[in-house]
């Protein structure tokens, strides 16, 4: 969906909200754990993971076999990881480049500072880490602008964007 603030991302995600102000440092290594875990979700989402093989199709077959290899090795470490730390509860959000919304059962304050820990692939049960500041919270439902992202995590998120939103606009007109 697109909005004057740009592109969003609407699903229903695992999220956990945590009150207070990172320090400097820890925001520097969640950026590049966002960027890693990205970079990552991006390239399982990827038009090589999209197709079915087919003999007749022009794959190279060692390194379609490769990747199905890789994809059931990251489904199991993602089936130990969730069996370790399972997911926090999911709950609608709106996701866009300068802003997160989503439904909150708590009553959070505007000005507020935290950190939202965002599951956004079932596939790759790693958080994307995002500092916060809450604009408004009404009716149950949390409004906060993302805070201190790396230009590189902010490129991530803004392609992140881009690829949900000609997924969806795909699906709509049916070539999926």
């Amino acid at each position: 969906m697109t909005t004057e603030a740009g592109l969003e991302y609407r699903a229903v995600l695992p999220l956990a909200w945590q009150d207070g102000q990172p320090a400097p440092q820890q925001i520097a290594e969640w950026m590049r754990e966002n960027i890693t875990a990205l970079h990552a979700i991006a390239a399982l989402e990827g038009p090589g993971h999209e197709r079915e093989l087919d003999r007749t199709a022009n794959v190279d077959h060692t390194t379609a076999r490769l990747e199905a290899k890789m994809d059931l090795l990251m489904q199991w470490v993602g089936k130990l990881l969730l069996a370790q730390h399972p997911l926090p509860p999911a709950t609608e959000v709106v996701l866009g480049s300068k802003s997160v919304s989503w439904k909150c059962p708590i009553a959070l304050k505007p000005g507020q500072f935290g950190v939202l820990s965002l599951y956004l692939a079932s596939r790759l049960p790693m958080p994307l880490m995002f500092p916060v500041q809450i604009q408004t919270c009404t009716g149950g439902q949390a409004q906060a602008q993302l805070l201190h992202l790396s230009d590189d995590t902010q490129d991530a998120l803004d392609r992140t964007l881009f690829r949900y939103h000609r997924r969806a606009l795909q699906a709509r007109s049916g070539r999926v």
